[in-house]
This record gives structure tokens, C-alpha cells and sequence, in this order.
């Protein structure tokens, strides 16, 4: 995802992080004590959350993780990871915000063991989806990968079309975009300030590219829309999309700085001539063919909320039955 309707108090956030940062470089912070009363944040017992989708029909197995501690405000909230075991190569799509390692958490749960090449791809150059590349690079037998058009400023640590200017703001109130953090407040404080996405890209992928895992080949897919570099990975045998955030049923994002409507509603229409058995998307959940076709013509009817009130509000780690009650919890307390 990317930056929303929230630009211009993200703005006046990040002005203020800027002079905050310039105070504590002269050793001087100047607050009132209504300022400085962000609540700390608990220690998570556990960044990641990895489980295996089934009913996929297919022979290979796919697991997904999430970091499922962001919350509603957080612009990657629910994104997702996938992790294809192929037979004679595994395929990562999409990687997360490294401020763990997700490289190390696979491999930790037996499910990255470095025997077979992997491929490591980011369907787009944002935050959410391509920081995590880097935890990466020193697993044997890998290659990163990226769409052409989004692969520099990955390389090269653009911190604007990566929207890593995003994150640094969340600095001024972690416990507004995480309900726990990955490490002690001060630490986790001073990686957001420093936030940035640069990763090793190995191969810019393009239209029709094929990535072979054994049973399965996956040919690339370019959507753009949402960034120019947007790629889907399909598998025409198994009818499997991995879409990115070029669909998926929710807010769907074309006001990035290079977002462009007319390719998006260019992508649209082509995604609904793809026969699939299901859409694995950038973020929440798992679509079928009606699913996405319903997503896709939310768009092109002129709309970017593409989904039930349940999805858009939805947190990483909730069904949506705990939404409602979350929901009319905070309704109540309102009151």
C-alpha cells in the first residue's frame, strides 16, 4: 500500500519529526508533559505468524505470513508474505518490513532449509513489500527479483517511491500503527527514524518471464497501476494468481506518487480474462474468481473501497467475527 487520504497530517507529522530529530542532534528535547505521554509498547512474544492456506488444489504447498501486530492505521496492515515449497525450487513472494528477520523466522520454522535455488520476489517497491528482501541475500542459492519498472528504487534506497518517508513518521507514535513492538520502545523508535527499503535485485523481471519450481510454472504477469513495476506470478496449469497489490478486497491505492488510473483500469480489465481457482492477494484474504472479478469491477466502476466494512477495518491477526465485537467495543466506549 501506500500513503492515503491522511497526506496532509502525515505531512505536519513529518515536519515535526524532522525538527524533533534536529532537537536531539543538540542534545535538546523540548516537550510539555501532554506531549510526552505515548503509552510504551509491549514486547511481542512473536513478530510473525505463518500458516499453511489450504484448499488450494494444488501439488506444491504455500504458506503465508503476516506480522500481525500492525494495526488499522499501519499502511502495510495485513499485508502477506507467500512461500511456495516447489520440488526442485521455492519461491518467496513478497518479504515485509524486516524489522525482523523473515529470512530467519522461515528457517527457524523448517520451512527454508537453502537446499533448493529461491526465488525471492517483490511484486512492488513498497515498504510493506520488498524491505524484507534484504534478510535474504545471504541464503544460498537465492535470487532476488523485482519488476523491471519498480527494481531501482529498491536497489538504490529511494526512501520516497518506496515510501520508506512513510514509515519514519510512525516514529512519533509507534503504538498508533503497532499494538506490540519487536524489540525495546527506544530501539524500535530509532529504526523507524532510519527506516529505508535497499535490497540486492539480482533480476528485473518482465511480461512473460516463466519461473520454473518443479510441478508448477509461474509466468510473470506486469499490473501496473498501483506503482509501474506491479507484477502478478500465475500459474496457468493450476489457475493460481498471485496478484500484489494489484487486487485485493480492499482500499485499493492509485494516488502514489507514480500510481497511474488509466493503467490501473488498463490491469483491471485484464485481470478479469484470467481463469483462476483462487487469487492470493497483497493483503487479507484468499479470493476466488467471483471475488476478484467483483474487485475489479468495484474499480472500474469508479470506486476504491472494494470491500465489506469488515475487510477494510480488519487487522492482520482477526477473523472477521473479532472485527465486529472490536468494533462495537469501541463503538461503546465512545459513547
Amino acid at each position: 500500500m501506500c500513503i492515503r487520504d491522511r497526506y496532509q497530517r502525515r505531512v505536519r507529522e513529518h515536519l515535526l519529526l524532522l525538527m524533533v530529530i534536529a532537537l536531539f542532534r543538540v542534545g535538546v528535547l523540548v516537550c510539555s508533559s501532554l506531549v510526552c505521554t505515548m503509552a510504551a509498547l509491549p514486547l511481542a512474544n512473536h513478530w510473525f505468524k505463518t500458516e499453511e492456506l489450504p484448499h488450494l488444489g494444488t501439488p506444491y504447498k504455500v504458506f503465508r505470513t503476516r506480522e500481525f501486530h500492525e494495526t488499522a492505521e499501519n499502511d502495510g496492515d495485513a499485508a502477506n508474505y507467500y512461500l511456495l515449497q516447489g520440488t526442485t525450487a521455492d519461491m518467496l513472494v513478497d518479504a515485509g518490513m524486516n524489522f525482523l528477520s523473515l529470512a530467519d523466522h522461515l528457517r527457524i520454522a523448517g520451512l527454508l532449509d537453502g537446499t533448493k535455488p529461491l526465488f525471492a520476489i517483490g511484486t512492488h517497491e513498497h515498504f510493506d513489500h520488498a524491505t524484507g528482501l534484504k534478510s535474504f541475500e545471504n541464503i544460498p542459492n537465492t535470487q532476488i527479483m523485482l519488476g523491471a519498472a519498480d527494481a531501482d528504487p529498491v536497489a538504490n534506497g529511494d526512501i520516497h517511491r518506496t515510501y520508506a518517508t512513510e514509515v519514519r513518521t510512525y516514529s512519533l507514535s509507534p503504538d498508533q500503527y503497532w499494538d506490540a513492538s519487536p524489540y525495546q520502545d527506544a530501539a524500535f523508535e530509532a529504526a523507524l527514524r532510519n527506516f529505508s527499503v535497499q535490497a540486492r535485485i539480482d533480476r528485473r523481471l518482465v511480461h512473460g518471464d516463466v519461473l520454473d519450481v518443479g510441478e508448477a510454472s509461474f509466468e510473470v504477469l506486469e499490473l501496473p497501476g498501483h506503482t509501474p513495476g506491479s507484477i502478478g506470478l500465475y500459474d496457468h496449469h493450476w489457475k493460481l494468481l498471485f496478484t500484489g497489490d494489484a487486487a485485493y478486497a480492499g482500499e485499493l491505492i492509485d494516488r502514489c506518487m507514480d500510481s497511474n488510473k488509466t493503467a490501473y483500469r488498463e490491469t483491471m480489465l485484464y485481470l478479469k480474462t484470467i481463469e483462476l481457482e483462487a487469487a492470493l492477494p497483497g493483503h487479507y484474504e484468499v479470493l476466488n474468481q467471483t471475488g476478484l472479478a467483483s474487485v475489479c469491477d468495484c474499480y472500474l466502476g469508479g470506486q476504491v473501497e472494494c470491500a465489506p466494512v469488515s475487510y477494510t477495518h480488519l487487522r492482520a491477526h482477526e477473523t472477521p467475527e473479532h472485527l465486529v465485537c472490536r468494533l462495537l467495543l469501541e463503538k461503546k466506549k465512545k459513547k
